[in-house]
């Protein structure tokens, strides 16, 4: 393999700095503290949507701090420089290299808050920058083909491949053509002058190449320094209008070379650009640990007073990196072991789960990614999903750290909007991934962004990564979903503009859930009916669905688990399907037609989302993050629901009969009070979709009015065994929302106290 230093000095126009008149005298203002985001230690890269001036985004950029403060320098001495690079890996460019300030760390991840709008802004004036294009040619063209200009180009154009750590080295792998690339970025310094290198590794191809090095830079070739200067015969760098180009023939055998550009050229500009060209294709097999300390906590066990109780595993909020602790996925490995994802882009192994929680071991195993809010373990690899695409993790060395982070697809389209959250990473049965993209809201108003091919859809990802589809439309933020055994997928919603309140949905492919494109001059399609909303009181920010199939988990086997973002808390659905009127119904044959919510008497101390049953102790465990609106106490948990084996005095099965309802409970009621109508209440109300953000509680019998109509419950039979309470209810119809509520006693005397919110969208 040939070893070629390609040596280039961009020389940029410079600003002059100007000062009004009187503001040279004014004081200047005290240095704000700095906030959490900005604390913490992101490892080598931090993705993001990244903006560099107007209209210049990358949406999915890849942030690369080229030399962490007090790295050596080439000429002795260390740097005091911040240097960085953002890699664009929809578009194959690097968008912007600059020093300084890191960037203003704007977006609802780093700084919260609602009107925050977009992500971060790149400050500083970058030394070199590339306008939103193609980073390479096609044919000999850097014609955009994207219409819109949005997503990742073409795969027979290039396809981005993923990335290599090196201790602080970051690799790009991806190819344009058939020509497989490794990139790396890179910096040299002497006292204020920068040179920002891009190092290539280049297989052999068909057909000639060209990158782009800069927009609006001016040619000064400099002086090609001490190192190899022979190029790759027939390579030439071109303007093209605005733009640099490098021109390389079809290589014919693998090639190594290095390029260098700079913001200006002066005398030290050569010494920098000495030096042989590194092998970076050697640093791809693995590198040194970066966080080889293993952190430990200890949990806490909750009170087992009752058939369930909430223990606790203890976050490592207090770290070395200052990592921020709010978890957005967790999963296991069969040992037991579980991964955890955080909001800030990490994720964390955790062992020592045992019955008593004494020694929980927390190994930080990756970090950088795009606000990951779903993990999955597939054949003991973790997958990640990061604000759309899927990012598969491999440690190259078994060192307990990540070492490539593989783009296992890349085809989700991202924009700069902070609403269009990616949640939840699910598999069906033929190992198909699924999640859900939210609708991009435009923050402090009632509008919305326009819409991006997969903005409130939610996505199948087939098993090898290669095709993305959208299997149903029209969510506004569904922070989660399900798939039961069976395979039925359900998904639930967050209440707003075209969702009156938070509904859980039984996806049919094609599916429309009522979130219009506000672009759209078509009328939308029929809303599918939810199979239960939530009101408002109980849940304004639902997250996952997850079914008790095994047996370790108490009379809750095969019910679904509903987990409530919004109100820390966590409910169970008692769901009813066709065919109406036969026992069948309650054991669960026909399909799913409606559904009923019924809260745990559980607290926990985030805004819990996503959760996973450990395959060793067969019990719940959920973790959460307190991000926007939420009741959250805490930033971050991670906690586990366990059967504690005490009697469990639940509602376990609820059908709608022609003369009202009949609930089955775990354990037998005393009859006295079963068959007291008093001690049972029913409300009704409805709910109507409007662009205005939720809806209010509409009457019934008056449709103009807001108000809940209380319904008469004319009596109540207890079944021979005491299991089974049949109500019979006058003047019950379809509606979005009936409520039932009760205060009995158990056979035992203990107390049976519970609120239903169901939907009643047939009645037989």
């Amino acid at each position: 393999m040939k070893s070629v230093l390609l040596v280039l000095c961009c020389a940029l126009c410079l600003y002059a700095n100007v000062v009004r008149s009187g503001e040279a005298n004014k004081k200047p203002p005290a240095p704000k503290a700095p906030a959490r985001a900005e604390l913490m230690d992101y490892g080598p890269f931090l993705t993001a949507s990244y903006a560099q001036g107007k209209g210049n985004i990358a949406a999915k950029g890849i942030a690369v701090r080229l030399n962490p403060e007090g790295s050596p320098l080439p000429h002795g001495g260390t740097s005091k420089i911040p240097t960085y690079i953002c890699f664009d890996p929809d578009l194959m460019r690097v968008s912007a290299m600059w020093t300084g300030e890191f960037s203003d760390f704007r977006g609802m991840q780093f700084k919260g808050g609602w009107n925050i709008a977009r992500g971060p802004n790149i400050n500083a004036e970058p030394h070199v920058a590339t306008k939103p294009g193609p980073g390479w040619a096609k044919d000999g063209s850097f014609a955009d083909p994207r219409n819109p200009k949005e997503g990742p180009l073409p795969k027979d154009w290039a396809q981005y491949k993923g990335l290599y750590l090196h201790g602080n080295k970051v690799i790009f792998s991806y190819r344009v053509g058939d020509c497989e690339i490794l990139e790396m970025p890179g910096v040299q310094i002497d006292g204020d002058s920068v040179a920002f290198t891009r190092t290539f590794k280049l297989s052999a191809s068909s057909k000639d190449l060209a990158v782009v090095l800069g927009e609006g830079v001016n040619i000064d070739e400099g002086s090609p320094g001490t190192g190899n200067s022979k190029t790759p015969a027939g390579a030439s760098f071109k303007m093209e209008g605005t733009r640099l180009v490098l021109n390389i023939p079809a290589p014919k055998s693998p090639v190594r070379f290095k390029v260098s550009v700079a913001r200006r050229s002066d005398a030290k500009i050569a010494a920098l650009l000495s030096g042989d060209v590194e092998d970076i294709e050697a640093l791809t097999k693995g590198g040194p640990a970066r966080y080889p300390e293993k952190l430990e906590t200890s949990g806490t066990l909750g009170k087992d007073d009752g058939a369930y109780t909430v223990d606790t595993l203890t976050i490592p909020e207090d770290n070395p990196w200052k990592a921020w602790m709010r978890l957005g996925g967790i999963d296991f490995f069969p040992d037991g072991r579980a991964a955890v994802c955080t909001w800030s882009g990490d994720v964390w192994i955790v062992s020592g789960i045992t019955e008593k929680l004494e020694k929980l071991t927390w190994k930080r195993f990756a970090t950088g990614l795009f606000q990951p809010l779903g993990i999955k373990i597939v054949d003991g690899k973790i997958y990640v999903l990061n604000h759309g695409p899927v990012v598969r993790l491999h440690d190259l060395n078994n060192d307990g750290e990540a070492d490539f982070y593989e783009s296992f697809n890349n085809d989700c389209v991202v924009t700069d909007n902070y609403h269009e959250f990616a949640c939840d990473l699910e598999t069906d049965a033929e190992g198909n991934f699924y999640f859900t993209k939210g609708a991009p809201a435009l923050a402090g108003r009632k509008d919305f962004d326009p819409y991006a091919p997969h903005h409130g859809a939610l996505m199948k990802l087939s098993k090898d990564g290669s095709k993305l589809e959208v299997i149903a439309t029209g969510f506004r933020e569904p922070n989660g979903l399900g798939i039961s055994p069976r395979g039925e997928i359900t998904v639930t919603d967050n209440q707003g503009n075209w969702t009156p309140l938070c509904p859980l949905n039984l996806i049919r492919k094609g599916g429309f859930y009522g979130m219009p494109d506000p672009a759209s001059k078509a009328a939308p399609p029929p809303r599918e009916p939810a199979l239960c909303w939530l009101p408002y009181g109980a849940d304004n920010s639902s997250g996952s669905q997850v079914w008790v199939t095994g047996d370790k988990f108490g009379p809750l086997k095969d019910k679904m688990l509903l987990l409530s973002y919004g109100k820390c808390a966590l409910f169970y659905m008692l769901t009813e399907r066709e065919p109406l009127g036969t026992s069948e119904s309650l054991s669960g044959s026909g399909t799913l037609i409606q559904a009923a919510a019924v809260k745990l008497p559980l607290v926990f101390s985030s805004g819990i989302m996503r959760g996973r049953f450990n395959p060793v102790d067969g019990q719940f465990y959920v973790c959460g993050l307190k991000g926007w609106g939420t009741s959250a106490g805490k930033d971050g948990c991670l906690q586990r629901v366990r059967f504690t084996g005490k009697p469990a005095q639940l509602p376990l099965s609820y059908q709608v009969t022609k003369t009202g309802v009949t609930i089955g409970f775990a354990s037998a009621l005393e009859k006295a009070s079963a068959t007291d109508v008093s001690n049972y209440s029913a409300e009704v109300f409805n709910v109507v979709a409007t662009k205005e953000y939720g809806s209010p509680e509409f009457s019934v019998a008056d449709p103009k009015k807001k108000a809940r109509d209380p319904l008469t419950i004319k009596s109540a039979t207890l079944s021979a065994d005491g299991k089974t309470v049949s109500l019979e209810i006058s003047g019950l119809q379809v509606v979005t929302n009936l409520v039932i509520k009760f205060k009995l006693s158990a056979a035992d005397g203990a107390a049976v106290n519970y609120e239903i919110n169901s939907t009643v969208n047939k009645i037989p």
